[in-house]
């Protein structure tokens, strides 16, 4: 009896302070083990791997990223990461249009609730690849007096897409300044309107573009001053058009109106009759004829002596 006696005394010793002790310890209690259990819901928008596809397909109508809904102990849940979770699009062994349903692999101890979309309809279209020639465009004004010509290295290009839009290429353009020199570039692939088709690939992707100057040439007539020829028997001579077309600079043309002219006589015994003969120009450094003049020369029989 005394026992009991001096285990009511020490329980009654202090009271109010264990007392509030054991409420504290209870309320942690508690609150502990209600926040370990509860669970929470939460949607993240994961990225769709897809899987199965050939080098010569590609997925058409696949959506970059799903929305997945999952649930599990919040204290997971709020430190979830989308990369956490799986989504796989699988494929395989498939060709042309397909509805294939999306599988997600949520980590362990997270519930999927759902994912938006669940399937996915689409189209596995074939890639292709063409050879192109490159065209080179010049932009700007080109400097006066001169001609521009251009070429690509590599001159050809491959050009790879969808069979649909590999039809849609007319031809692949390379853009440059209109001045001499070599210029490194990016070709691109336009229709036949000349408009960009831009879902395609260009290998490979930059060409260097040389251009080069040369003195543009301009035409004009002018009058062919025919030096009279000198030969024994030569009765006269007169050319078959008294104008020559000139090609060359514009600078130097401009300053010939007429070009001196000379026969060309045969070598040797020439018998009477009438002859068409080559003239020869005499012309100036980068100037040419368009046209090869000739004249009629006529001789006589030599005269019998006494």
């Amino acid at each position: 009896m005394s026992t009991v006696r001096r285990l009511l005394a020490i329980a009654a010793h202090n009271w109010p302070q264990k007392l509030g002790a054991l409420v504290l310890a209870f309320v942690m209690w508690l609150f502990v083990t209600t926040s370990s259990v509860s669970t929470t819901q939460r949607s993240l928008l994961v990225p769709l791997a897809v899987e199965g596809v050939q080098a010569s397909q590609v997925a058409v109508g696949v959506p970059r990223v799903v929305e997945v809904n999952v649930a599990g102990p919040s204290s997971r849940i709020d430190r979830l990461s989308p990369d956490a979770i799986g989504a796989t699009l699988d494929l395989s062994g498939l060709s042309g249009e397909f509805q294939q349903q999306i599988s997600v692999q949520p980590p362990q101890g997270v519930r999927l609730v759902s994912v938006s979309p669940s399937d996915v309809i689409g189209f596995l279209e074939t890639v292709g690849s063409r050879d192109s020639t490159v065209t080179v465009a010049l932009s700007g004004r080109s400097p006066s007096g001169s001609l521009l010509s251009a070429a690509s290295d590599p001159a050809t290009v491959s050009v790879t897409g969808q069979d649909q839009s590999l039809q849609k290429v007319a031809r692949v353009m390379a853009v440059v300044p209109a001045r001499e020199g070599s210029v490194r570039t990016h070709p691109f692939a336009v229709d036949d309107a000349g408009v960009p088709v831009s879902d395609v690939k260009i290998s490979p992707t930059t060409v260097t573009v040389k251009v080069t100057a040369r003195a543009a040439l301009v035409t004009k007539v002018v009058a062919i001053d025919l030096t009279p020829p000198s030969a024994p028997n030569l009765q006269d001579a007169a050319l078959d058009n008294p104008d020559v077309t000139l090609a060359g600079p514009p600078d130097v043309l401009a300053g010939i109106d007429s070009v001196n002219g000379s026969v060309q006589l045969p070598t040797g015994t020439i018998d009477a009759g009438r002859y068409t003969l080559p003239v020869r120009l005499d012309l100036p450094e980068g100037v040419t004829a368009m046209s090869a003049p000739t004249a009629v020369v006529r001789f006589t029989r030599p005269s019998s002596g006494p």
